[in-house]
């Protein structure tokens, strides 16, 4: 993430590229975000909080997997499961569970499989 009065200075963007360079020769994605929505700013740096957590065991991803199959709210998927909500931020982060960034994240926040 990066404000686009930084972005847009030429060393800046020099470094930006050079990054997207070497992450592409590593077959990685690389995206620089600038002006987005500051709930989805914000939804992203909580689930961040989450990305350095082991996964939970599989026998829990795979419970999880099974109920969410459709979306379900999170304060839900908890209740049916033994998860905690740094599992479920994880499984996002991780890639394997998705949610709408665009709304403030709560127990009513829909959650399903990727």
């Amino acid at each position: 993430m990066k404000p686009a009065r930084f972005a847009a200075k030429p060393e800046v963007a020099e470094v930006l590229r050079w990054t997207a360079k070497l992450c592409s020769a590593r077959g990685l994605d690389y995206q620089v975000w600038s002006g987005t929505d500051s709930v989805v700013i914000r939804n992203i740096e909580w689930l961040q909080g989450a990305k350095r957590r082991p996964l939970p065991t599989a026998t829990l991803i795979e419970k999880i997997h099974g109920i969410a199959e459709t979306p379900i709210p999170i304060g839900q998927l908890l209740h049916q499961t033994s998860a905690t909500h740094q599992d479920l931020f994880r499984l996002v982060w991780h890639g394997t569970l998705q949610l709408e960034l665009g709304s403030t994240l709560s127990d009513e926040t829909a959650v399903w499989t990727s």
